[in-house]
């Protein structure tokens, strides 16, 4: 039995759509494996019905998933995507708009993974995992700070200079994967503690999105948070992090 805890800060249906995914991920569920029935899924975890249902059209919508009526629920194959050479880019968008993007690294450490952190790169608790910290400027003003956790296997992000460089660039040229974005979630936030990177109040309000970086065969690369000033970049719809 999987135990989902009811902490407040990440909702039932998040935690099971990344469990979820972590399976996929591991190869608990491979590409066109069925999962279990609502009702197994409803044992194994503990939670509602309706939980189960919403967690499942997440992955479905996102294209992990695929219900076939009267069949059940089936492991999508791998899809094949290129959205960080294309028009998402932070980079490309902000320079399509006729102003100049830049990016400041804040700093780059090795740090015990949290229940949090743990779950979304599919490792255990208080593993050695990197976070890279980069704050996005645009014209010079700060509009996105982001978290980047990776495992601890993707040292060379130490040996590199990190400052003008793609992200994902630097990791296909070490390890041989391409990447999609998964875009798990946005939520309204406070600054709080991140006010001091993005010159504002603890107290104003930032757009974070979530994203699981996967490759072809659906393996967790990393996982990235944006905390967006949406007063210096309005309008996000999908932001990825080249």
């Amino acid at each position: 039995m999987k135990t989902l805890k009811q902490d407040g800060s990440t909702s039932l249906t998040r935690q099971l759509s990344i469990d979820i995914l972590n399976d996929i991920s591991s190869g608990v569920y491979k590409p066109g494996d069925k999962l279990p029935s609502e009702s197994e899924m409803m044992q194994t975890y503990k939670v509602s019905r309706v939980t189960i249902r919403n967690a499942i059209a997440r992955l479905v919508n996102d294209g992990f998933l695929l219900k076939h009526q009267g069949k059940g629920t089936f492991v999508a194959m791998p899809q094949y995507h290129r959205e960080f050479n294309g028009d998402g880019s932070f980079t490309q968008a902000i320079a399509a708009q006729g102003k100049t993007p830049s990016t400041q690294i804040i700093s780059i450490e090795k740090m015990e993974a949290d229940q949090a952190i743990a779950k979304h790169l599919g490792v255990s608790v208080q593993t050695t995992v990197i976070r890279l910290m980069r704050l996005r400027l645009i014209d010079g003003v700060p509009a996105i700070l982001e978290l980047d956790y990776f495992r601890d296997d993707f040292g060379f992000l130490f040996e590199n200079n990190l400052q003008d460089v793609s992200l994902m660039d630097l990791i296909r040229q070490n390890k041989g994967v391409e990447a999609y974005a998964f875009v798990d979630e946005f939520e309204a936030v406070s600054a709080g503690d991140f006010a001091v990177f993005l010159g504002c109040a603890k107290n104003h309000p930032l757009l974070k999105q979530s994203q699981i970086l996967l490759d072809e065969f659906t393996q967790i690369i990393y996982y990235n948070e944006q905390y967006i000033d949406n007063q210096c970049y309005p309008g996000v719809k999908r932001i990825t992090t080249r």
